[in-house]
């Protein structure tokens, strides 16, 4: 009997094949002819889906996508690469995770979002905020305003004061002064001191401009001029004509004669 000893290996069954010869029934985890050689695969060694392959009489563990080690048991959260525009990817030991690390100019946990303040586009010291969809507002300091700061306020710090309002102008200002006042920040009063003389009353017009009411006796632009031909005191039909501030000469008729043509 081919059988007796059991020439099988490693607990087999031998069973004569009635031609003289045998066969093992090789115990589960053997192959060959007598049972001799263990797969190494057949107690699924490769974890989260890896497939078994036979190798030198060992085994190798061909491993899914984010998965690495002997028996594919690391999970690698960097395999697929999930960092966008240029970011660098690295594990979390422990947990399974990953932490992206963005280039400048870029942000968020796959660095996906474009930083529009990577490069402080606000001028002039101005704090660059940016906005939840992709773009930014600047924060200026005065005198500055503009969508990037880039333009001075000279009427920040309110130079015509309550006498006028500013108005920018080619990078500077004027005041354009309310009625009564005039100067370069209205800072002075039309009227005051009165530029009306003899009594006249000045009244303020717009632009800085006054007029003077004089009263019945005096005329000109400040009252400074005597009415010295009303009534008129050239006699027996002569002309007065004024001269000076309050004098008068008289145009006598043929044959008058005097300062007053009484002769």
């Amino acid at each position: 009997d081919l059988c007796i000893p059991n020439p099988c290996l490693n607990g087999a069954s031998c069973i004569p094949n009635g031609l003289g010869g045998f066969m093992c029934q090789c115990s589960p985890g053997y192959t060959g002819q007598r049972c001799e050689d263990s797969d190494p695969c057949l107690s699924q060694p490769c974890m989260n889906q890896g497939s078994c392959v036979r190798e030198n009489g060992g085994f190798r563990c061909v491993c899914p996508p984010n998965y690495s080690g002997s028996r594919c048991e690391v999970f690698d959260a960097c395999a697929s690469s999930p960092c966008m525009n240029g970011g660098t990817c690295q594990t979390l030991n422990g947990n399974g995770g990953y932490l992206c690390i963005c280039p400048s100019g870029y942000n968020g946990s796959q660095c996906e979002n474009r930083d529009p303040c990577a490069q402080n586009p606000c001028l002039n010291g101005g704090r660059c905020v940016a906005n939840t969809i992709g773009g930014f507002t600047c924060v200026c300091i005065p005198p500055y305003t503009g969508q990037r700061c880039e333009e001075a306020n000279a009427c920040l710090s309110n130079p015509c004061g309550s006498n006028g309002q500013c108005i920018q102008s080619n990078g500077g200002y004027y005041c354009q002064c309310n009625l009564g006042y005039f100067g370069n920040q209205c800072e002075q009063l039309v009227c005051t001191p009165n530029p009306c003389t003899n009594g006249g009353t000045c009244e303020s017009r717009p632009n800085g401009v006054f007029h003077c009411s004089c009263t019945s006796e005096y005329q000109g632009e400040r009252c400074e001029f005597r009415k010295v031909c009303e009534p008129n005191p050239c006699q027996n039909g002569g002309t007065c004509s004024p001269y000076g501030l309050d004098t008068y000469s008289c145009n006598c008729p043929f044959g008058c004669t005097g300062r007053n043509c009484e002769n």
